[in-house]
């Protein structure tokens, strides 16, 4: 009798964890208000190696399209072209403060909504078709008083009869789950864990990821994923692979430590476990 006690007692107690922590998420997680004028700027880039130049657009188009949809105010292509001639819009893109409000003034944006697509090389799968892989990454920030508003990376996957055809579905996947979220403010927002840690600085600098005990090169490939998707990466490529440790190239519009704190929030297959000059170093699970 005591046994049953004390174990409906720990499965009361379970559920009460539970519901503490989903009235926590519910609490920190806020859509993107309405009303309100969103600037939409996703980058896109193939690191489909069958076909590099698959990278249309499509991202970027289909989370406004998703937004457009719903009632959101998004701004028009005209206005987009002259935001993305602007000077401020290279340093709005990695989240500059001073370059975000000077674009919400200048084009009475209130709210400047940044990212990066990214597709993966497609692998032929056991039943003949291809599995496509795609990645977003995104940050919105107010552009009246430059607060923190929403940050998001999901990934997408899906199949079809040609490489093409597979990645094309798998961004047009990951796209329309980056607009649901965004919309249901399922993300990190204020001074969360997806929180900028620290300043972007005006000029990338030349930052080195290594992994030790990376046993094979799909770690090293993640690694390098991770770092492509972050809003302040510039570029990044592996330099060294070998002997169980690879090297990874980044440039960074940050310091180390910040590319660090960024990578320890990725879900990668590695442990942050040192930052040593411009050097961040990895442990492979």
């Amino acid at each position: 009798m005591n046994g049953h006690r004390f174990g409906m007692w720990r499965i009361a107690c379970l559920l009460g964890v539970v519901l503490l922590l989903g009235m926590s998420c519910a609490a920190c997680a806020e859509p993107l208000p309405k009303g309100k004028p969103i600037a939409i700027l996703i980058s896109e880039t193939s690191g489909n190696i069958l076909n590099p130049g698959a990278a249309v657009g499509t991202a970027e188009a289909i989370v406004k399209q998703e937004l457009v949809a719903a009632g959101y105010p998004v701004v028009n292509e005209d206005q987009l072209a002259k935001i993305r001639r602007s000077k401020a819009a290279a340093l709005a893109l990695d989240g500059n403060v001073d370059a975000i409000l000077s674009l919400g003034k200048q084009y009475g944006v209130r709210i400047f909504l940044s990212g990066k697509a990214s597709m993966h090389t497609p692998v032929l799968n056991d039943f003949g078709f291809y599995t496509g892989t795609a990645a977003i990454a995104v940050q919105a920030y107010s552009a009246t008083n430059g607060k923190y508003l929403f940050a998001d990376t999901v990934t997408g996957k899906d199949m079809g009869a040609t490489p093409d055809e597979a990645s094309q579905k798998a961004l047009m996947a990951a796209a329309r789950l980056m607009a649901k979220n965004v919309m249901a403010g399922e993300g990190a927002a204020g001074a969360g864990p997806g929180a900028p840690q620290e300043p972007v600085s005006s000029t990338a600098q030349k930052l080195f990821v290594t992994i030790a005990n990376a046993r094979n090169f799909n770690v090293a490939n993640q690694v390098l994923s991770a770092c492509q998707q972050l809003p302040r990466c510039k570029d990044a490529k592996i330099t060294g692979f070998g002997g169980g440790n690879a090297t990874i190239e980044v440039l960074y519009m940050s310091s180390a430590k910040d590319l660090g704190d960024a990578l320890s929030r990725k879900g990668i297959p590695a442990t942050v476990v040192g930052i040593s000059g411009n050097t961040v170093q990895l442990q492979a699970q």
